[in-house]
């Protein structure tokens, strides 16, 4: 049997049923929370939680996001509560929701259960917790067949691609979350993608998911290509010519630097069903000839 068609029997046989409530599951925060019924009343703190839940056919349960829940456009009319420094507890309270899901935010978590409400917090860094959250995201609001088949489509997806570009030459990637240097390391969910879209990263195995290089170590690497996803922020091709030394490195010469747009970041910065889109969009970039 051929891996992709092995790999899709076998997840096709593991589609789950129905949620059997009380379900009891335990959060990234190592708190044991259990809720009682099928939520109809979500709140939802993090961008891909936000899509998650939509995917999974659940946003018209959700009664507000975080301010950076944008996708898919429906959500963007629903109130806004804050983001991960500046959560509104009082809002999320006002909404009286049966579930709240949040990022790893222990104080967040706090608060809200003391006032009574059912939190989750749990946000995923590598690629398979991705799979995983999708899994216990579709487990507590009873779509569990549904989840399944995301990772399904999700699997199939990033297995095939990397089997397609197998032969392919490996180009070097500086993939840039901040100006400070930060970046995706090989084992984080955005790492994946890079290999399995045919790049090979430069960030060492070991140092972290997303590690804070150094300047002289991006230097002496001299990545084929440089992605820039703070460009939105103000970063530029003329801003990385003009670091000290960036002017002579062959992406900044040969003209390889891809700026990103905002859409393409959320795209790829967020570890939910969109990561089959991610990592379409990472494979144009580093492979156009084969993916026109």
């Amino acid at each position: 049997m051929k891996p992709l068609t092995a790999l899709l029997t076998c997840l096709l046989l593991n589609l789950a049923a129905a949620t059997s409530y009380p379900l009891t599951i335990t959060d990234d925060l190592g708190r044991q929370i259990t809720i009682e019924s099928e939520p109809s009343r979500l709140v939802t703190m993090l961008p891909s939680h936000t899509e998650t839940l939509c995917a999974l056919g659940r946003c018209d349960s959700i009664l507000g996001t975080d301010t950076f829940s944008t996708y898919p456009a429906s959500v963007e009319a629903l109130p806004k509560l804050g983001d991960l420094y500046s959560p509104n507890i009082e809002g999320i309270i006002a909404l009286d929701p049966d579930l709240v899901l949040i990022g790893e935010d222990d104080e967040l978590a706090s608060a809200l259960s003391k006032a009574g409400l059912t939190v989750y917090a749990g946000n995923a860094q590598r690629y398979e917790e991705l799979l995983e959250k999708i899994t216990t995201l579709g487990q507590m609001v009873n779509r569990e067949e549904a989840a399944g088949r995301i990772n399904l489509q999700i699997r199939v997806t990033v297995a095939g691609l990397a089997s397609l570009l197998g032969n392919s030459a490996t180009p070097s990637i500086y993939y840039e979350i901040s100006n400070e240097y930060y970046s995706p390391g090989p084992a984080s969910f955005i790492g994946v993608l890079i290999s399995s879209a045919g790049g090979q990263n430069i960030v060492p195995e070991g140092i972290g998911d997303f590690p804070k290089l150094d300047n002289e170590f991006i230097i002496a690497t001299n990545p084929d290509i440089i992605i820039l996803s703070d460009a939105p922020y103000g970063e530029s091709i003329e801003t990385v010519k003009a670091r000290a030394g960036w002017d002579d490195l062959d992406a900044v010469r040969e003209g390889r630097v891809v700026p990103l747009t905002q859409e393409q970041v959320d795209t790829l910065s967020r570890p939910g069903p969109r990561v089959i889109e991610a990592v379409l969009l990472l494979a144009q970039i580093l492979h156009p000839e084969l993916l026109e």
